[in-house]
């Protein structure tokens, strides 16, 4: 299948925030994670998409929530009849949520320092239903990114997304994973930085020169 990204709405459009306020907003955030798993939350249950609750909150308050502020919003969409399964969805959206910051920092980031004339998108229902976290428009071809830490656990999701979405013809997928060091240190969280952004131009130049 071929994707139509005009049928796409950018969310980054309605998010009024730089990199530098983002990594200024979550200096001083503390992550808190608790070591708990819930197998039927982790694998049975179809719960409210933690992401459409965190980009509302950014977008209504123009602000990045905190993990706790992120965890009492999405309380408020989740049915009435799972409270024994709280703890887990919990400690569930707390390990997610540093992804989530990562991601957004990151589609800001190029947004300021891509290959001039890229357009960078994200749009939920592609990150969704077809695992894209960040779609690059440039010179009419369309790349999809994935971003992932290099992590037993994050490779190990990285091989069940690649099974589970639709192949789509016109996009040409890159993978780009962050190791988890300091250089790449914000407070508390890891984020893509300068070393990823050269990392992506280079992969991108090789695609071009072989097209």
């Amino acid at each position: 299948m071929n994707l139509d990204i005009t049928k796409y709405p950018n969310l980054l459009d309605k998010i009024d925030l730089s990199s530098s306020d983002i990594t200024n907003q979550i200096l001083n955030y503390k992550l808190e994670f608790y070591n708990y798993r819930d197998s039927k939350v982790e694998w049975q249950m179809n719960l409210p998409m933690f992401l459409d609750t965190f980009y509302d909150l950014i977008i209504k308050n123009n602000i990045i929530p905190t993990q706790s502020e992120l965890w009492h919003a999405y309380e408020k969409v989740l049915p009435t009849d799972i409270n024994d399964s709280l703890k887990g969805i919990k400690a569930r959206l707390y390990r997610a949520y540093p992804s989530l910051v990562r991601d957004i920092h990151f589609s800001k980031y190029l947004e300021e320092h891509v290959i001039n004339g890229a357009k960078i998108i994200y749009n939920k229902v592609l990150d969704v239903e077809h695992g894209i976290d960040i779609i690059i428009d440039f010179k009419n071809q369309l790349y999809a990114l994935n971003l992932f830490t290099k992590t037993k656990r994050a490779f190990l999701g990285r091989e069940k997304k690649s099974h589970r979405h639709i192949h789509i013809d016109n996009i040409v997928p890159i993978d780009l994973p962050l190791k988890l060091q300091e250089e790449n240190k914000v407070g508390d969280f890891y984020l893509f930085k300068e070393k990823q952004l050269h990392e992506l131009k280079s992969i991108l130049k090789k695609i071009i020169r072989k097209s």
